[in-house]
């Protein structure tokens, strides 16, 4: 579709990019942002920002379209419920509440979540999902 997207992934454990006694941990305890680079990837270690936010995700990926997150749900963000082999709302790893969208092959999880309020697209709806986020569907004032 032609758009520059970037990801973040935010974990509940700790990390594991700066062990006891390497040069890159002096760095990053030090204070300075800090990066490890190898033959297929460079991963940046920064100390977390304060509040994840919009401009935050901006100055993190200042050429992307679009940011996809799993684990952070910061405020005004499209929060969508992947539903993987799940048949009931129960059977979600969270409850319908607080999600705009689900993705589901599941006609009567789909259902479920249409009732619930949620916008619903199957596994192959990435693109719709895309149209929508880009046509202003989503678009709501940010959460109190």
């Amino acid at each position: 579709m032609g758009l520059r997207p970037a990801a973040l992934k935010q974990v509940r454990h700790p990390g594991a990019y700066n062990p006891d006694g390497k040069d890159s941990t002096r760095f990053f305890s030090a204070g300075a942002d800090s990066a490890l680079l190898s033959a297929n990837e460079l991963v940046l270690t920064r100390k977390p920002p304060a509040a994840l936010d919009a401009s935050f995700l901006a100055s993190l990926f200042p050429d992307a379209d679009l940011v996809f997150l799993e684990g952070a749900e910061p405020d005004g963000s499209t929060l969508v419920l992947v539903a993987g082999p799940a048949c009931l709302e129960s059977e979600c790893k969270r409850p319908f509440p607080g999600f705009d969208a689900i993705v589901s092959d599941d006609a009567a999880l789909g259902e479920e979540a249409r009732r619930a309020g949620l916008r619903v697209y199957g596994s192959g709806g990435a693109a719709r999902f895309l149209d929508d986020m880009l046509s202003g569907v989503f678009q709501r004032e940010v959460r109190a």
